[in-house]
């Protein structure tokens, strides 16, 4: 019988949205059952980059004991990262010390960056979408990016953020392809100019899932300039995904580029 452990991490971007206690619990219930090992991260990324402020750790186990009796509100298991401004980013300064400098327009401006660079599957070419995303990640001084492709035009990236000891990996993966538009006619402002109309950014791809591509390349950015960690952290930017992945993440696992199970289905 193998010996293999297979592990989850959690990590919550928000503190208190209703039910995301019931969504962990869930999770681990389910996951433990199949034999998998669940750990929670303390306040989003904060228990990886400031592990020493929890007298715990940063990243704890979590058991079905653990989480059977957690409330529904959330923000109680693995804390709230509504604390100040989630898109300031730790930087290290010159004296050794880490600073949170607010690159907020930054960020956003690179989500919008990304949907200006159609990525549309069908027909599928993610080149200049993820020539975007390479030419920032080395931007940030993340230079270990590789670029995967069975054919030319459907891209995937893989980015590595090495800490300075061993330790475990923890995979952020996204895709770079986008759903087609549609009936043009029926949208209110242009697909690929994004808009901000008051909390929200109206733009093709701006929730599934450019927004989110260019969060993680500013946390793996983070992580790198906070400094001193345990491990690796891997970014994989997959193409393919609207269309079943033929060329994304289906072929990098085939082609052994991914060595880590990160979800399984469930009958």
């Amino acid at each position: 019988m193998s010996s293999h452990i297979r592990r989850i991490a959690i990590c919550t971007g928000g503190g208190d949205a209703p039910g995301l206690n019931a969504v962990i619990r869930s999770v681990v219930i389910s996951a433990t059952r199949r034999g998998w090992e669940c750990y929670g991260i303390r306040e989003g990324f904060n228990g990886i980059l400031f592990h020493e402020r929890y007298p715990g750790g940063g990243v704890f186990r979590l058991t079905p004991e653990k989480v059977r009796g957690i409330g529904h509100l959330g923000g109680t298991i693995l804390g709230t990262t509504n604390k100040g401004n989630p898109l300031q980013f730790p930087m290290k300064m010159p004296d050794g010390t880490i600073r949170e400098v607010d690159r907020t327009d930054e960020i956003l401006e690179f989500a919008r960056d990304l949907i200006r660079c159609p990525s549309v599957n069908p027909p599928g070419d993610e080149r200049a979408v993820a020539e975007l995303v390479t030419s920032r990640l080395r931007a940030l001084g993340i230079d270990d990016v590789r670029t995967l492709a069975e054919v030319e035009e459907r891209p995937n990236l893989i980015a590595r953020i090495h800490g300075q000891g061993a330790g475990p990996v923890l995979i952020l993966s996204g895709h770079l392809d986008t759903k087609p538009p549609g009936d043009q006619s029926a949208w209110r402002t242009d697909p690929w100019d994004p808009v901000i109309d008051g909390e929200r950014m109206v733009g093709l791809g701006s929730g599934d899932m450019k927004a989110a591509v260019a969060g993680m390349v500013y946390a793996a950015a983070a992580l790198k300039a906070a400094g001193e960690f345990g491990g690796e952290l891997q970014l994989v930017f997959t193409a393919d995904e609207e269309a079943g992945s033929t060329r994304g993440s289906r072929w990098l696992a085939a082609e052994g580029h991914l060595r880590l199970v990160v979800c399984e289905r469930v009958a």
